[in-house]
């Protein structure tokens, strides 16, 4: 079955938009309509009435109904942009003519409506009875001139047209941007009614100053959008259900009040943007039990693209927020070159709405210690450093961590894999545009050396001095995290100058348990972790970024048949990750849920469609998952992120609440590939004569012209490696003196995104040894005149030699002539005058070893 993602938070998610200057009036309290509330959602239906009163023609009117019914999509793109998908609002209009005027309904601001209400719902539903079915929401829609602004009825009402209660709004068709300015912030509204919220006491109706997701683009644009006006409890400690918690916890970091010096580097992503793995999209950073600041990212992606008519939001970068949960308005946005910094006063009226934080750009809190420095953008984001009673002029040392863009998986671009396999330098899945590595760059060879690579960063102020990384590796290999590491070697790091990087590498040769027939069958695939670690250096305060882990695991669904309109029959694809509970004498309860990058079609389960594990202290289980594709194209990489989850307390400045913490996990990506086979042998030269070369050939099939494939010739105790090019018709040969005798041969391809990867042995076969001797036609011979030279390839025992023979002048070649019957034969008119060192060298052949001719004296008179 396909498995979903699950909830992480103890409220449900919901999805909603901001607004751009609208204003909103409010209908009166009612006391309180539920202290459990939960924010809505799923789908939710509004209904719009467009109302033409007596005294008006339709022609007045700036919208037509097919007008208003063309926005419908476009709304609910929007909507379900921002709820992250998790709601889909759907809008329907309809246009009726009511023979009173608006005048005569006595409509005020902060009065109740209903009447006017009522006889708009009547009249819509004597034009179409199902107008209204499965509405949650009803709207009615007047011109600009009667001096109403948009508002809503903090309650819900009974109808006798309507089925059921519903929340009700007044909306005006002349705002300027009517669809994403007042007319959203009012939707908000009903589904904050909806989720049973209740709004007394000093955050009435705008619940935080306009900082909350139901309140909609409104008057702090951009600030509303954010991750404090985003997300539900623990991270927003209020009873009031007033925040619709669309994004999940899972998403935040926090930079904890600290003992001493102390920071962390992120790479956040925008929070507009729809990421299903537990991906860093918000930074709380608490000053107390009330008050923090918030960091996150803002593109012009997602909901942020549809903005202001399809302009996007007014400026991209880093937006950060003051938070005061106990202040009447209890959020602040705080603004680069301004001062003062955090207000919502409109001081920058020339470049409202505000401009976000720039690449380069620094917030500072002196008095707190707080330091936030958009670092650089990055693919896919902004990487910011946030560091707290931390002094200036420090190096800082940084590796990008998982669960970053632009991998957004258990992989960073830092660490990754480079194969001798198939020649180093030579990725099998490639890099990106900017140069950074696309997933682990290389599968690992087994049995061969790879390099293991880590980019390594300086984004303080201060240049680092050199220093050394430590790389380890998850043990056993083959299993994912078991909490066991083995060491690969440390590297020199260099110097750092400020806001550079460098790489470095150790070697690792992977030695997995894995039998013969798993290599052969599978070639190499196993779930394993790399993880790399940097000394600090002196100055350097912030420590916690000086490490990263990348996971190590693709999986081939090599195509199994023909295809069939270009899709092809692929298996099923399985992986596992080990799951350790390793909190001291507790016993835990773990959630799982499993991400799926699948295509339509493509099914997957997760530890057989057990989603919950409960495990003892010191308890490992292995959690098996499996995707099942149904046939599809090739040279594709599909992925399945499966993760572990657990429920602790989490704890800041004294107050405590329960959290989700991400305990595990395995990205598992079916890679698919059409099969591919490689051949190989070897002709050894007779035993005990190690000065001969032995003779490798193969071929690849398909042919794939330039690929590099690891050839490996050994014997009980030795194995040499070479690295052979596939030339245009597939073969690859090369002879090769080892100064031993191999007794078997094997030859490895790594595969490309196109094919799957080849593993096989050959056989070694032992070749004759052979003597050439060579005579001329004509000895001396006058210059001009026609000298043909014969040579004859004799066996030591039998058969017939095959193969070429060249004919040399010293060091130079005269010409090269295929054997037949044992014999080849060149002549020439163009020899110099003088004495002439001849010799014929034959090449060898997979049955004959190679041999020369003495040197015969040709002599060329005048």
């Amino acid at each position: 079955m396909k498995l979903v993602a699950m909830v992480l938070s103890g409220i449900a998610a919901l999805a909603l938009v901001s607004g751009a200057n609208a204003q909103t009036d409010l209908g009166s309290a009612p006391s309180e309509i539920s202290p459990s509330a939960t924010a809505p959602t799923g789908s939710y239906t509004e209904a719009v009435v467009q109302i033409v009163f007596s005294d008006e023609t339709d022609s007045q009117h700036p919208f037509t109904v097919a007008d208003l019914d063309a926005t419908s999509s476009t709304i609910d793109t929007y909507f379900s942009d921002l709820s992250y998908g998790k709601l889909d609002f759907k809008i329907r209009y309809i246009r009726v003519h009511l023979s009173t005027t608006f005048s005569s309904y006595s409509i005020c601001f902060r009065c109740n409506f209903n009447t006017l209400m009522n006889d708009a719902i009547n009249a819509a539903v004597a034009l179409d009875s199902t107008f209204f079915d499965g509405a949650k929401g009803v709207s009615v829609l007047i011109l600009p001139k009667y001096g109403e602004s948009n508002y809503t009825w903090f309650a819900f009402e009974s109808y006798s047209a309507l089925t059921h209660a519903v929340a009700q709004s007044l909306l005006s068709e002349a705002q300027p941007n009517p669809i994403w300015g007042g007319w959203a912030h009012e939707f908000g509204h009903q589904l904050e009614i909806t989720g049973g919220g209740f709004v007394t006491g000093p955050w009435y109706g705008h619940p935080s100053g306009y900082a909350s997701g139901y309140d909609q683009m409104d008057s702090c644009y951009p600030c509303d959008e954010s991750g404090f006006g985003l997300l539900g409890a623990p991270y927003v400690t209020d009873p009031r259900t007033v925040f619709p918690g669309w994004l999940d916890s899972s998403h935040v970091a926090v930079v904890p009040i600290p003992s001493g010096p102390t920071g962390q580097t992120f790479v956040l992503p925008p929070i507009s943007q729809t990421i299903s793995t537990p991906v860093i999209q918000v930074v709380q950073i608490p000053i107390d039990g009330e008050r923090s600041y918030w960091v996150n990212a803002r593109q012009r992606v997602a909901d942020d693209s549809l903005q202001k008519g399809g302009a996007g939001i007014h400026s991209e970068g880093v937006q950060i927020q003051y938070s005061d949960t106990s202040a009447q308005f209890p959020v602040t946005v705080c603004r680069p070159f301004e001062s003062p910094t955090c207000t919502n006063a409109d001081t920058d009226h020339p470049n409202w709405p505000y401009l976000l934080w720039p690449v380069g750009s620094t917030f500072s809190d002196a008095g707190n210690g707080i330091n936030i420095e958009v670092v650089s953008a990055v693919s896919g984001g902004y990487e910011v450093s946030i560091t707290r009673d931390v002094p200036p002029h420090h190096p800082d040392l940084y590796i990008t961590p998982w669960l970053t863009p632009p991998e957004n998986t258990y992989e960073t671009v830092d660490i990754w894999v480079d194969s001798i396999c198939n020649g180093y330098g030579v990725l099998r899945y490639g890099r990106r545009a900017d140069g950074t590595v696309i997933g682990s760059g290389d599968d690992p060879c087994v049995n061969h050396e790879n390099r293991v690579y880590a980019t390594i960063h300086n984004i303080g102020d201060a240049d680092a001095p050199a220093t050394t990384a430590s790389f380890q590796v998850s043990n056993p290999l083959g299993v994912g995290v078991t909490g066991s590491w083995t060491s690969l070697g440390t590297a020199s790091v260099p110097a750092i100058p400020a806001g550079q990087s460098a790489s470095v590498f150790v070697n690792w040769t992977p030695v997995p348990s894995l039998t013969a027939k798993e290599i052969m069958a599978a070639h190499f695939q196993f779930h394993s972790c790399v993880q790399v670690a940097i000394a600090p250096v002196p100055g350097e305060l912030v420590k916690t970024n000086n490490s990263a882990q990348e996971n190590i695991q693709y999986f081939e669904a090599v195509a199994t048949g023909p295809a069939t309109g270009g899709k092809y029959p692929l298996p099923i694809v399985s992986g596992a990750f080990n799951l350790t509970n390793s909190i001291a004498g507790n016993s835990q309860q773990y959630s799982l849920r499993a991400v799926s990058r699948l295509p339509a079609g493509w099914t997957s389960m997760v530890n057989g469609g057990n989603l919950t594990v409960p495990l003892f202290s010191g308890q490992t289980t292995s959690i098996p998952v499996v995707i099942t594709p149904p046939p599809s194209a090739v040279g594709k990489i599909y992925d399945l992120k499966a993760d572990a989850l657990t429920m602790l307390e989490l704890t800041n400045h004294g107050s405590a609440h329960p959290s989700w913490f991400l305990v595990g996990g395995l990205d598992l990506n079916a890679h698919t590939v059409l099969p591919s086979e490689i051949s190989v042998a070897a002709d050894i030269p007779p035993q005990g004569i190690t000065a001969i070369p032995t003779l490798v050939h193969g071929k690849l099939d398909p042919t794939v012209n330039g690929a590099i494939v690891t050839v490996d010739l050994f014997d009980s105790s030795t194995t040499a490696s070479l690295q052979l090019t596939v030339g245009a018709d597939g073969t690859f040969s090369e002879s090769v003196t080892l100064g031993f005798i191999p007794s078997g041969v094997r030859a490895i391809w790594q595969g490309n995104m196109m094919y799957a990867s080849a593993v096989a042995n050959g056989p070694v076969s032992m070749r004759q040894l052979t003597s050439t001797s060579l005579v001329s036609s004509l000895n001396p011979a006058p210059a001009g005149s026609k000298v043909t030279f014969t040579a004859t390839v004799t066996p030591v025992s039998s058969g017939t030699p095959t193969g070429t023979v060249t004919f040399m002048n010293g060091s130079s070649a005269l010409g090269t002539v295929k054997l037949s019957g044992g014999t080849a034969a060149f002549s020439t008119s163009s020899l110099p005058v003088g004495n002439l060192s001849i010799t014929a060298v034959y090449s060898g052949s997979e049955s004959f070893t190679p041999s020369t001719s003495p040197v015969f004296v040709e002599v060329i008179t005048e």
